[in-house]
């Protein structure tokens, strides 16, 4: 809180006219306390002889006649380690904090656990001789159906399925390729007894199919398993 209204404060300072941020003007008791616990916080972090900011012996003494660009430049790295060193010491307090569980409404704050009944693994706890791994057992009231047909197959041949029209049952659907040649570095001692490779018979293009018609295969709606 105390930083979001420093920033504020002299964000606003900072976009205001240029005639009023030239004058001088006292600067007041809350801006010298905040500065004063800046300088503090820094110099008890190690960070003060990084950030080469003024003490505010002046300011104390004073109290006035100093006009706002003077603190514009030195505040500006000083503010950028205040916000690194504030989230350091958040993450990195003595004071015991414990992560809530899942349980425990979470505010968004590291706070200390209510629960004081965290469970630890026993070190000296066995496991016993009659301990059952098995999630589920067979159930021995089970009765197998009268229909249950254990040697049934898991697809059938479709019985309502029919021949298509201009099926050609005399050609296979694949022939060799004529325009393929022997390469000469084959060696039928080495490489066996060469043969042309296999294509899509051309005649079968036009037809929806050519060989031997077989019905397809279907889900057997009878099939239980074993």
């Amino acid at each position: 809180m105390l930083l979001a209204q420093t920033i504020t404060s002299k964000a606003v300072a900072m976009v205001g006219p240029l005639s009023h941020r030239a004058r001088p003007e006292r600067l007041t008791w809350a801006y010298l306390r905040r500065r004063i616990l800046f300088i503090i916080l820094l110099r008890s972090l190690f960070i003060y002889p990084l950030t080469f900011a003024p003490l505010p012996y002046s300011d104390l003494v004073l109290g006035f006649g100093r006009s706002r660009h003077d603190w514009r430049s030195e505040m500006a790295v000083p503010f950028l380690l205040l916000l690194i060193a504030s989230s350091l010491l958040q993450i990195s307090a003595s004071d015991p904090l414990f992560y809530e569980s899942s349980d425990e409404p979470f505010e968004g704050w590291w706070i200390e656990s209510e629960k004081d009944d965290y469970q630890v693994p026993d070190p000296d706890d066995k496991k016993p001789e009659n301990w059952d791994e098995r999630v589920k057992i067979p159930d021995s009231d089970a009765v197998k159906p009268d229909d249950w047909d254990e040697d049934a197959s898991m697809e059938i041949e479709d019985e309502e399925a029919v021949k298509p029209e201009r099926w050609v049952d005399d050609e296979p659907e694949e022939v060799n390729d004529s325009e393929a040649t022997k390469p000469e570095d084959w060696d039928d001692e080495d490489d066996g007894e060469w043969e042309a490779p296999k294509i899509d018979n051309p005649k079968c293009e036009a037809a929806p199919g050519c060989g031997e018609w077989k019905r397809p295969t279907t889900r057997n709606s009878g099939y239980k398993g074993k």
